[in-house]
C-alpha cells in the first residue's frame, strides 16, 4: 500500500527513495506519493525483414556484493566460478536450471521455422562475496561491450541479472553497465532480462531495460521457467503481437533476510494474489523483488514491477495493487526484532555460560552454493 509524502525519479546518485525529484512522475502525469515509481515504455519494434533471420543476443552478468564482507570479488573469483564468451555459453548453459537455460528452450519453441539467430555474447558468475573490484568491474563491461560489438546488429537482447551488484566504482553497478549497453544498442532495440529474487531494483535499471521479469520462488526453483518467459515476452514482442509496457513502484521498506521466504506468511499471501494478477486481461508479467539488506546501497529495499500490453494504466493499476506493505501483527512462527542492548541481555541469560553470536543471513558461513545453478 502506499502512504503519503513525496518522491519521484530523481538521478541515480545517493539519498533516499522517498527523496528524490518528482520530474518523470509529473512528466509522465502520475500523482506521487510515499514510493519513487517510474513507468516504461519503448516502442515496439516489429520484425518485418522476413529474408533476414531475427538476431537475439544472450548477456548474464551475475553477482550479490555484501559490502560487509572484508573478501572483495576479482575476476579470478569470477572465472573460478563461471566466465563465458561466445558459443561457450551455449555449450555451457544451455541444457542448465539457469535462467539462460530457459532463453535457449524459449527461442527454440519460437524457432521452429529457422527464422531466430541465437547470439551467445557473455556468462560470467562469482559466488556472492565482497564488493567487486574496480578493474574487476571494467574488465566485465568491456568483455560485455566489444563482444557485443563483435555481434553486429541485434533485433533484441535476453539479459540474466542477479541485481544487487556493487562495484568499488559503482554503487548501482547492474545500473552502470545496462546503461553502456543501451548506449552502444541504441533506444529502440528490445531489452527483456531477468533478476533473482534478491535484487536492489534501481531507477537506471527500470529505464534501461523493456521488462523485468524476477524469480517467483525463494529458495530459487523456477529460474530455467523465467528464462523461457522473458524469451516468449522478446519474441512476441519483437513480431509485433505484443507491446510491453513496464511500471515500478519502490516502497519503502527493507525486508529481512529472515521473511524472505515465499512458502510462508506474509510473503505467501502476496505472493500467492500476485499469481491470480496475471490471469488480469493484458497483464503480461508481474514481480516483487525483496531486495538485499547486505548491499548497503542507495538503491537496497523492495520493488513492485508491472508488464502489461500496451497499457500505462493497466501497469500502474497492477503494480499498485500488488505493492508490498507491513502486516499489522508478526505472523505466527516470527519474532518481533528488538533492540541491540535487549538481545545482548537475553543472550547474557542463556546458560551454559558461554553464549555465541551468529548473524543471520543467507551466507553466514563459508561460502557455498545454496540452490543449483
Amino acid at each position: 500500500s502506499e502512504g503519503g509524502g513525496s518522491d519521484g525519479g530523481g538521478s541515480d546518485g545517493g539519498g533516499s527513495r522517498c527523496n528524490r525529484p518528482t520530474s518523470v512522475d509529473e512528466r509522465l502525469g502520475l500523482s506521487t506519493r510515499k514510493s519513487w515509481r517510474i513507468l516504461q515504455q519503448r516502442p515496439s519494434i516489429t520484425f518485418r525483414e522476413k529474408e533476414q533471420r531475427m538476431r537475439i543476443g544472450i548477456i548474464a552478468i551475475l553477482h550479490e556484493s555484501n559490502t560487509f564482507s572484508s573478501q572483495p570479488t576479482t575476476t579470478q573469483k569470477f572465472r573460478d566460478d563461471l566466465w563465458l564468451e561466445g558459443e561457450a555459453v551455449r555449450a555451457g548453459l544451455a541444457e542448465s536450471h539457469h535462467e539462460v537455460g530457459g532463453f535457449f528452450e524459449g527461442l527454440r519453441e519460437f524457432n521452429v521455422d529457422g527464422s531466430i539467430e541465437v547470439v551467445p555474447l557473455l556468462a560470467a558468475r562469482a559466488l556472492p562475496a565482497g564488493t567487486i573490484t574496480g578493474p574487476t568491474w571494467d574488465e566485465l563491461t568491456e568483455t560485455m561491450l566489444s563482444q557485443t560489438r563483435a555481434a553486429g546488429h541485434l533485433d533484441g537482447v535476453l539479459l540474466a541479472l542477479h541485481g544487487a551488484a556493487v562495484s568499488e566504482s559503482h554503487a548501482d553497478a547492474d545500473g552502470d553497465w545496462l546503461r553502456s549497453l543501451r548506449r552502444q544498442l541504441g533506444p529502440e532495440t528490445l531489452i527483456v532480462g531477468t533478476l533473482d529474487l534478491h535484487a536492489n531494483v534501481s531507477r537506471a535499471m527500470i529505464q534501461e531495460c523493456s521488462a523485468w521479469i524476477a524469480y517467483r520462488t525463494n529458495p530459487h526453483l523456477d529460474q530455467r521457467q523465467r528464462g523461457r518467459d522473458a524469451a516468449d515476452l522478446l519474441i512476441r514482442s519483437l513480431r509485433g503481437e505484443i507491446t510491453p509496457t513496464m511500471s515500478a513502484v519502490f516502497p519503502p521498506m527493507a525486508i529481512s533476510i529472515q521473511q524472505q521466504c515465499t512458502d510462508e506468511s506474509p510473503l505467501q499471501n502476496i505472493c500467492t494474489f500476485a499469481d491470480r494478477q496475471l490471469s488480469r486481461s493484458k497483464v503480461l508479467s508481474n514481480s516483487l523483488a525483496l531486495g538485499f539488506p547486505y548491499a548497503d546501497v542507495p538503491e537496497m529495499g523492495s520493488v513492485t514491477i508491472a508488464v502489461t500490453d500496451g497499457r500505462a494504466d493497466a501497469a500502474a493499476t497492477s503494480r499498485r495493487r500488488g505493492g508490498l506493505r507491513r502486516p499489522a501483527r508478526v505472523p505466527p512462527g516470527f519474532h518481533e526484532p528488538g533492540p541491540v542492548p535487549l538481545a545482548l541481555g537475553h543472550a547474557g541469560e542463556v546458560r551454559p555460560q558461554s553464549p555465541q553470536l551468529l548473524p543471520h543471513a543467507q551466507r553466514p558461513g563459508p561460502e557455498r552454493r545454496t540452490h543449483p545453478r
